[in-house]
C-alpha cells in the first residue's frame, strides 16, 4: 500500500539502466569495477529507500492486525516518526 516501494524500485532500475546500459563509459570499465559500483549504488538507494518507506509506513492508519511483523525501524525512520 506504500507508493514509495514502487518509486524506489523504479528509481533503482532507471539508475542501473542509465548508468550501465546507456552510458558507454561504464561499459568500458572492468567487470570488477562495474560490480563494485553497482553494489555501492544499490546499497545507497536501498538505505534511503528503507528509511523513507519505514517512515511513511509509520504514518499508516491501517497498522495493526493486518500488518505483518516487521523489523524495527532504522534510527532515521524512528526520528522522523517522532518529529512527524
Amino acid at each position: 500500500m506504500n507508493p514509495l516501494v514502487t518509486f524506489f524500485v523504479t528509481l533503482e532500475s532507471a539508475l542501473i539502466d542509465t548508468l550501465f546500459v546507456a552510458e558507454p563509459s561504464w561499459a568500458a570499465l572492468p567487470a570488477l569495477q562495474r560490480e563494485t559500483g553497482l553494489g555501492i549504488l544499490r546499497a545507497a538507494v536501498r538505505a534511503v529507500a528503507n528509511d523513507d518507506i519505514e517512515a511513511f509506513c509509520s504514518l499508516c492508519q491501517r497498522r495493526g492486525p493486518l500488518l505483518r511483523k516487521r523489523a524495527a525501524p532504522s534510527r532515521a525512520a524512528a526520528q522522523c516518526a517522532k518529529v512527524g
